[in-house]
């Protein structure tokens, strides 16, 4: 019989494509790990949710997992087309419309106005995007916690925080899935054009209206809650992250202008 001790047809020789896999292989994998859970949360954020929460499926890789990795590629994607460059094309393009539309002197000066007043706050919150850009995590930092804490709110019942924002940090992932990966692709393809503000601006409602879906089979699934019942508690969030996305998104900018000394201009 042959010695179990000395078979070396399992044994497989050490080098670099061996540690990569050993290393990486398994969150890497589309049947576990970090790919196998990106594409589940693209469709079904609630199922992974469940799957980590409640099976506990070691298929399913955790959302800070997810956001990490997601923020690595983002930082790739950063460094080959700078967020700056993307929100002076999209301000071109609206800079275009509002030339194009002015057919009036008055028109034509408010444009003007509006350029010189967008291209200040560009420029003064360009040290901001490039912070958001080398560390992609810190939209996740604040979004997260505030969003976890406005589904756990609108459900009206015993919804563990825990558990809101394990599910909201799955749908924080699935959103840079659904929206901010496909903005760097189209600006790859369309540049400073006015298809690519067009594409945004329909690429925006869209991924609203997959958090819609997303939050209404939440409520659906992980509280069995009724069609109705799940609908108005979707409602009722989406209204309660518009105005907490609104505050914190006013309130950043014009601390960050503040502190640039823009707001001071005149």
């Amino acid at each position: 019989m042959p010695d179990k001790h000395h078979d070396t047809t399992a044994i497989q020789p050490k080098n670099f494509k061996r540690m990569i896999l050993e290393s990486f292989g398994e969150h890497l994998s589309f049947k576990r790990g970090v790919l196998y859970t990106a594409g589940m949360v693209m469709f079904q954020p609630w199922r992974a949710c469940r799957g980590y929460l409640d099976a506990h499926d070691p298929r399913v890789a955790s959302p800070v997992k997810l956001i990490l990795a997601l923020s690595a590629i983002l930082v790739i994607l950063a460094y080959i087309s700078p967020t700056t460059d993307m929100a002076d094309a999209m301000q071109q393009s609206q800079d275009a419309s509002s030339f194009a539309a002015a057919d009036t002197p008055e028109k034509l000066a408010a444009a003007q106005k509006s350029q010189a007043d967008a291209e200040q706050i560009n420029n003064a919150l360009g040290p901001f995007y490039n912070l958001v850009s080398e560390f992609p995590f810190i939209p996740f930092l604040i979004t997260v916690p505030l969003f976890a804490l406005v589904f756990k709110w609108a459900a009206f019942g015993k919804m563990p925080y825990f558990r809101a924002l394990v599910f909201v940090g799955y749908c924080s992932a699935a959103s840079s899935l659904w929206f901010t990966l496909p903005q760097y692709i189209a600006y790859w393809f369309f540049g400073a054009s006015a298809f690519f503000a067009a594409f945004m601006n329909a690429l925006t409602v869209i991924s609203l209206a997959v958090m819609f879906v997303f939050f209404f089979f939440a409520y659906k699934n992980l509280q069995d809650r009724t069609v109705a019942s799940s609908l108005l508690r979707t409602v009722l969030a989406l209204i309660y992250c518009t105005l907490f996305f609104v505050v914190v998104a006013v309130s950043v900018a014009a601390a960050f202008l503040t502190f640039t000394g823009v707001g001071h201009a005149g």
